[in-house]
């Protein structure tokens, strides 16, 4: 049996009980479920398979993980047309279920990411030969340039310890104080980027208003893209994220900055917007829209929610 054979075998609503066990916490549910929709959906292609096969067996249990688990080994790191190609050598004593198989898979194959965005930004970082700390703060550097470019403003370490949550990361530390300013700022800059005004948008911002993303005193951030190939799906697709599968399991908070984008050929519709609308009533305080062109997204719709208190 191949992965492939394998997902085909099992929906994601019986592999559900076991991501827990095996992505050692929650809130990852509506990353798994892309996950596996996203493998469900990719051609398999022997070509990419650098291992023809892999084995299920029992891991070593020790002090990081005494529970009883399997582990399937070598799919980790492979490029994923090629793992969907790979046999699956289930060694004699594994008598746990395709379920549970199958959530063991989609651990190991999400390791370095969960979709291609995810993966490439890893990647990058190594190609870079740089810790990941450094990387992150090339790319706020980056980043800040195109914002400032665009009529923007990035605050100073000064400016943000004066704000609560900051004070209290940093407590006055200086070293982690550095690294805390340009993780802090680079993690609101992708949002601020990814959002600047363009003639293509339906509904946007100004650069200005989402700059004040920076001064917020407590920021969490929702990117989510439906994986259904099917554009009069995809709303609920992700509406489904949320109700289902805790697309908002790390929260919400008082304001938000909504943003909802799709491609040019298969353009936002107004019964789609209900979706921006539901999450709005979420908040108790004030709610921004943006509707974005996006020529990548085909017929798909990406969800892109910055939750943010003042």
């Amino acid at each position: 049996m191949t992965y492939k054979e394998l997902l085909n075998s099992v929906s994601f609503e019986e592999i559900v009980p076991y991501i827990e066990k095996y992505h050692g916490g929650k809130g990852c549910l509506a990353l798994y479920k892309i996950h596996y929709d996203m493998l469900c959906h990719l051609t398999p292609n022997p070509e990419d398979a650098y291992y023809k096969t892999a084995t299920v067996s029992h891991g070593e249990q020790d002090e990081d993980w005494p529970e009883p688990h399997l582990t399937v080994h070598p799919i980790e790191g492979q490029i994923w047309e090629g793992a969907l190609t790979m046999d699956l050598i289930i060694e004699p004593d594994v008598t746990e279920s395709l379920a549970e198989i199958a959530a063991c898979c989609l651990w190991h194959t999400s390791f370095y990411g969960f979709t291609e965005e995810q993966t490439r930004a890893k990647f990058e970082s190594w190609n870079r030969e740089i810790s990941e700390e450094e990387f992150e703060k090339q790319q706020a550097k980056e980043w800040g340039k195109k914002i400032i470019e665009a009529g923007g403003n990035i605050p100073s370490e000064d400016e943000l310890m004066k704000i609560p949550s900051f004070w209290v990361t940093v407590n006055n530390n200086r070293k982690l104080k550095e690294s805390e300013y340009w993780k802090r700022i680079g993690m609101i800059e992708k949002f601020v980027v990814r959002n600047l005004p363009s003639n293509t948008d339906v509904v946007n911002m100004t650069v200005e208003d989402l700059c004040k993303l920076f001064y917020s005193n407590h920021y969490i951030e929702y990117d989510y893209k439906s994986c259904c190939e099917d554009e009069k799906l995809r709303a609920d697709y992700l509406k489904e994220l949320i109700t289902s599968y805790e697309a908002f399991a790390h929260g919400t908070l008082d304001n938000a900055v909504i943003v909802l984008s799709a491609s040019k050929q298969y353009p936002l519709i107004m019964e789609e917007t209900s979706l921006a609308t539901n999450i709005a009533e979420m908040c108790t305080g004030e709610s921004h829209f943006i509707y974005k062109v996006d020529e990548t997204l085909g017929r798909e719709l990406r969800l892109n929610v910055a939750f943010y208190s003042l």
